[in-house]
């Protein structure tokens, strides 16, 4: 598992957090020493947890109105008019189609 991994550098000793992990973190006197220590920490914990994933459906009235990054690429094509969301028939994901994909469905 990858996960990202803020170092600060405070009153002489670096500090290394891992966010993800219910702020974990660790010290030492070199960046180096700080990340390698936060990273023992780390497996230290998983090793004591189990980790699992879940999926969870967005109500339906909430489905066509999907929030997107102001900025991001997708943001960008959806207020050109060029990006839609559509349901596949065959499972209740989502996924986003742009006039191209239409373009490409066989008739």
């Amino acid at each position: 598992m990858q996960y990202p991994v803020i170092v600060e550098h405070i009153n002489g000793a670096y500090r290394a957090l891992i966010p993800a992990l219910s702020g974990l973190s660790a010290e030492g006197a070199t960046r180096e020493e700080a990340v390698q220590n936060v990273r023992r920490a780390a497996e230290a914990y998983l090793s004591t947890v189990e980790v699992t994933t879940i999926e969870v459906a967005l109500p339906v009235n909430q489905r066509s109105q999907q929030t997107l990054r102001p900025g991001s690429p997708q943001s960008a094509l959806r207020a050109q008019g060029s990006l839609r969301v559509t349901r596949k028939r065959c499972c209740n994901t989502l996924r986003k189609s742009t006039p191209k994909d239409a373009a490409n469905v066989k008739k």
